[in-house]
């Protein structure tokens, strides 16, 4: 629609709605709710994808709704599966297409970007799936969740170099990524076992675990989502050397 009352009304009154839905539900999803969850996450995916917009819904706090939708642990059958992977799919593509429009406007709060890395580390810390090969799905899950965290690297880059050991996007990087142990294991194992063309790796898994859920194809500036994991785990180390905290020497712990 060309009628920016419409567009103002459904950023001012429905996202807020909506968020606070996403959160009220986050822990009730049955079958009904699935279907009413994927509808709106449709809706706010539209919206959001609209530069003029990305401010004022993220003041709705909306990335927090969608962090604890994300981030909830479910007892799930196998049959109901694809269909909560579809909704993972949308909700962290609404908080990619977020992040993404807020750093290019130099407008991402802490918070924000807080959220977005606890739901990527939290995304690729999952198992892969029993029954059969990765979901499209998952796929996107992944692919998203890497691009989320190259999003966060690409604005720690840009940081005063003099001042990276003492900014707070650097140490909130460092505190994050380092309490999340199963995804910095999983990167650990990713490396060691070049993505699984390593036949002889084995040995490896009974030291940090399984790799991450990897898929086939580009992943940001990557060619590879292999490559992209690989490139996060070096600057992860490189910004743990810089943090003097226990949260940078956690990670070393780990490594």
């Amino acid at each position: 629609s060309n009628n920016k009352g419409v567009w103002v009304t459904i950023v001012s009154h429905f996202i807020p709605c909506v968020s606070e839905y996403l959160l009220s539900e986050s822990d009730n999803q049955n079958s009904d709710n699935i279907n009413t969850l994927n509808a709106a996450l449709r809706i706010i995916l539209r919206v959001i994808s609209l530069p003029s917009h990305a401010i004022s819904i993220s003041r709705t706090g909306l990335g927090s709704s969608l962090a604890r939708l994300i981030c909830q642990e479910h007892t799930q059958s196998e049959n109901e599966t694809p269909y909560r992977n579809e909704n993972e799919a949308l909700a962290i593509q609404v908080l990619h297409t977020l992040l993404s429009q807020m750093m290019s406007q130099a407008a991402a709060e802490r918070s924000l970007v807080n959220d977005a890395m606890n739901v990527a580390c939290f995304v690729l810390s999952k198992e892969a799936q029993s029954y059969g090969e990765i979901l499209s799905d998952t796929a996107s899950s992944v692919r998203f969740a890497l691009e989320i965290l190259q999003l966060i690297v690409a604005n720690l880059e840009n940081l005063e170099k003099e001042s990276l050991s003492e900014s707070p996007l650097v140490i909130d990087f460092v505190k994050v990524i380092a309490r999340r142990d199963n995804f910095v294991k999983r990167l650990c194992a990713t490396l060691l076992h070049l993505g699984g063309m390593r036949e002889d790796a084995d040995p490896i898994e009974p030291i940090y675990g399984p790799t991450l859920l990897l898929y086939e194809g580009s992943c940001g500036a990557f060619e590879r989502s292999l490559d992209a994991a690989i490139y996060l785990l070096f600057k992860v180390a490189f910004y743990s050397s810089l943090v003097n905290s226990e949260d940078g020497e956690h990670f070393w712990e780990i490594f």
